[in-house]
């Protein structure tokens, strides 16, 4: 298992969808896949990302038994943070 640190937590948009970085991520990595990710959360009702592997030109990311695939090319650019991962963003009306 290898530990990253952040300098602060992180929500980003992708693939429609909020995901929040806290501020230590850990995972095992090995080519093709990451497993035992923890730290990493789909917003909506704070589902933890469990997996995400690489192949036949798509990103898969499992949410335990579930599993959502999206097109690599998605992935080409790292997306900005839009908020801290403790406060999700809110617009201003």
């Amino acid at each position: 298992m290898k530990n990253h640190f952040l300098d602060d937590g992180c929500v980003i948009e992708a693939g429609g969808y909020r995901v929040g970085y806290d501020v230590e991520l850990s995972s095992a990595v090995a080519p093709r896949w990451v497993m035992g990710i923890e730290g990493v959360r789909v917003l909506f009702a704070w589902v933890p990302i469990t997996a995400v592997e690489v192949g036949g030109g798509e990103v898969t990311v499992s949410l335990g038994l579930l599993k959502k695939s999206f097109p690599a090319v998605r992935f080409k650019f790292s997306p900005q943070c839009i908020a801290g991962a403790a406060t999700p963003a809110t617009t201003d009306s």
